[in-house]
């Protein structure tokens, strides 16, 4: 299986993890699982691997209708995306629950490598004990997890709901409105659940071991500083990387004051917590801090 270390990228969603991903992609001593969310531990928690299996389905006949379509040798990235969802697959059906396989699956072709990991957001709403059985797998294990200012991050995830959801680019606006206002009345739960920073920490603080964690703001990510800070966190060598951010930047609309100022009501806590933890904050969260 080879000695590299294992990283998992826990979030937050909307808080640079594609962007992590690439860059991680990019480097010689990384070699980062593709697709890039496995969705393994948070599908064995909550019995959904059937569904899970069903979406890939969808997937690798997506891209194979593309191939067969297009003779250009330029999709040669397809074809081994399409190979690697195939082989994910068959590790999602034959063996249930079986942390070895999901190992073979991520080790594969990483005998150069100092660094395997892959980036699953939803996995900082995994339950303490999802989260020890990852610290525990049988290799060195590290956790990174980047936060983003609680406001912005929740209006980015609305949108990018938003823009699934609407059916053509002329409803989404209307549709993410619409989502924000039940995020605000509590009906729309979520979204929520992933500013939902204090309780993702303190199961992290219980469940890994100390100095296994690596926290990030979003704001400070895209700099040299955070990047050579990361990079001698995960043991690999500093590697220059694109530093003006987005991968997948959501749609822009603009939030209603109305619905920012309930937002900041509703995320204070988050603010006050972050802020107790890690002291300075950067300056955008300021501007969205209401004190409780």
């Amino acid at each position: 299986m080879g000695q590299a270390t294992l990283m998992f990228g826990m979030g937050a969603t909307k808080a640079g993890t594609s962007w992590l991903h690439r860059y991680l992609s990019n480097h010689p001593e990384c070699k980062m699982s593709d697709p890039k969310e496995l969705h393994y531990f948070d599908r064995l928690e909550d019995n959904k691997i059937e569904r899970a299996v069903k979406k890939l389905d969808q997937r690798i006949d997506a891209i194979g209708k593309v191939l067969r379509e297009n003779e250009d040798l330029k999709l040669w990235r397809k074809w081994r995306h399409r190979r690697n969802l195939m082989e994910w697959r068959k590790v999602l059906t034959e063996n249930g629950e079986n942390t070895d396989a999901y190992l073979r699956f991520l080790y594969r072709d990483a005998d150069r490598a100092r660094l395997v990991g892959e980036i699953t957001p939803s996995y900082s709403l995994l339950p303490e004990s999802r989260m020890r059985q990852m610290a525990n797998l049988p290799v060195e294990t590290l956790f990174v997890y980047v936060l983003r200012d609680p406001v912005e991050r929740l209006w980015s995830n609305v949108r990018m709901i938003a823009d699934r959801r609407a059916g053509s680019p002329e409803k989404v606006k209307r549709v993410a409105h619409r989502l924000i206002t039940k995020v605000i009345e509590g009906t729309e739960v979520a979204a929520t659940k992933r500013s939902d920073y204090a309780n993702s920490l303190r199961k992290m603080d219980a469940a890994l071991p100390k100095g296994s964690l690596l926290v990030e703001f979003f704001e400070r990510l895209f700099s040299e500083e955070a990047l050579t800070k990361l990079c001698k966190f995960l043991g690999i060598y500093y590697r220059p990387g694109d530093l003006t951010g987005y991968v997948h930047k959501g749609i822009e609309i603009p939030m209603e004051d109305s619905a920012r100022n309930a937002l900041q009501r509703v995320l204070a806590p988050q603010y006050a917590f972050v802020e107790q933890r890690f002291g300075s904050l950067p300056e955008s969260w300021k501007q969205n801090m209401v004190k409780v």
